[in-house]
């Protein structure tokens, strides 16, 4: 538990100085109000007295912040999907099964990805950078292969997942192997800014393999008692049929024991995610920013099934799944595979997908009030974002209004039926463009001013 501790007061510290760097610079309000958020979940979470290392300045501010109300959570809206964002791409034009973490310790969101080359046919571990900024990603740079000891070709497809694992700082990699089920541990025995890993451990850690079958697993401190448990969403291929289970961290955080697969978790109706077929993806994260984690699976040729945790962080309760929540949708889309992940750098969850031809989907989430999209257009273009001023609008032989709020949900500007917006006159900072399109409906798009 003192590690447990330790590792929190790092966290507090960490965040306390992102707050004082957002409070030089108020515009990014919405910011400001998660981190703030983020600070007080964590000081509630493990009782915390203040350190005497930490500075007057740090100190004022966590008192500001052990007094202040935040207020409930706000509702969830994701905007319309980006196709190839940041300049991510299936290279080879075949499925890429990806991870998001910061590979290199630079503070942002870089990828990892397992893809499946055709000439020759390999299979092959895929680095790409993100050699952009936290609030502005960037992976138009060329991908890596052969990078960080990961040289061999892989004789199936493997699920991968990124994750301090062994809590000692840097990124591990486990994978699930698919058909088999089995499970392989890559352990980092580099640095967190330069890493290096290890041949593949098979079934560590306790970790059940699955006979006949496809198998996915997550991690997250899902009881809150300071170590990784894990969630695995299995197809069973005798049985034609997919289900989750929990298995609780027995162990340390540095040395995980997993228990054997447990179904009827947590208040979860096993029975319902039945119709996905194939392949069950999970997906585990805090998506509604309350302190706890939620969950959501999806399927090969299927839709997409969200399970709110309406528990706490010690006692965890899932909800019956929504289908197809926030506007997301695979109906059109082979081999769901993706991942929350904050890829902005503004304090909530972002989802990201791949399909079976590599083409990458960004969903957005903003938590704001009020708008939300009625539509999907995928054909309009907004660029370009973040500007310096002026944003373009690609809407031919339509009519349209836009109208521009401040992340508070402030109107400050409404105009009809003009492309070239002007923004020079704002304030720095993110803005949300509602374009509402004459017998359409509306789309919501976020811009930032730098």
């Amino acid at each position: 538990m003192k590690n447990h501790y330790a590792r929190k007061k790092r966290q507090l510290k960490s965040l306390i100085k992102k707050l004082l760097f957002l409070l030089s610079d108020i515009q990014n309000k919405n910011l400001i109000f998660l981190t703030a958020r983020k600070i007080r979940q964590l000081i509630t979470s493990i009782s915390f007295r203040i350190p005497y290392k930490l500075n007057t300045k740090q100190m004022r501010v966590t008192a500001l912040l052990l007094g202040m109300g935040i207020g409930a959570t706000k509702a969830q809206s994701f905007l319309t999907p980006v196709i190839s964002p940041f300049g991510l791409s299936g290279e080879f034009e075949t499925s890429e099964i990806q991870s998001f973490g910061d590979l290199d310790g630079d503070g942002d969101q870089d990828v990892l990805t397992i893809v499946f080359q055709t000439n020759p046919e390999t299979i092959l571990f895929n680095y790409k950078e993100n050699t952009g900024l936290p609030i502005a990603p960037d992976f138009t740079t060329d991908s890596q292969t052969n990078v960080f000891g990961l040289n061999d070709s892989l004789d199936s497809p493997e699920f991968l997942t990124l994750v301090d694992i062994d809590n000692d700082g840097d990124l591990d990699i486990l994978t699930a192997v698919s058909y088999t089920g089995s499970i392989k541990f890559y352990q980092n025995t580099g640095t967190v800014n330069a890493p290096t890993f290890t041949e593949p451990i098979v079934n560590p850690f306790g970790i059940e393999p699955v006979a006949s079958g496809n198998q996915f697993i997550n991690f997250g401190d899902i009881d809150n008692d300071g170590d990784l448990d894990m969630i695995s969403s299995v197809f069973f291929f005798t049985e034609g049929q997919a289900k989750l289970f929990f298995s609780e961290n027995i162990g340390t955080a540095e040395s995980p024991q997993f228990t054997p697969r447990i179904e009827n978790f947590f208040a979860l109706d096993p029975a319902v995610i039945a119709p996905l077929e194939v392949a069950v993806q999970n997906y585990l994260a805090d998506v509604d920013n309350d302190g706890d984690l939620d969950l959501m699976v999806s399927g090969y040729y299927n839709e997409y099934k969200y399970y709110e945790n309406i528990g706490n962080p010690q006692s965890p309760q899932f909800t019956t799944p929504t289908n197809n929540p926030f506007g997301f949708s695979g109906a059109d889309e082979e081999v769901l595979i993706g991942g929350f992940v904050d890829i902005d750098s503004d304090g909530d969850m972002d989802f990201i997908t791949s399909d079976y031809y590599g083409v990458y989907k960004f969903y957005e989430q903003i938590t704001f009030d009020g708008i939300e999209s009625t539509f999907t257009n995928e054909q309009i273009n907004i660029y370009p974002s973040p500007t310096t001023g002026i944003v373009n609008l690609d809407l031919e032989n339509k009519e349209f209004e836009v109208e521009i709020f401040d992340v508070i949900g402030k109107s400050v500007s409404i105009s009809k039926n003009i492309k070239t917006l002007d923004l020079s006159k704002l304030p720095k900072g993110t803005y949300i463009l509602k374009i509402t399109i004459k017998n359409e409906g509306h789309i919501v798009q976020k811009i930032i001013k730098i």
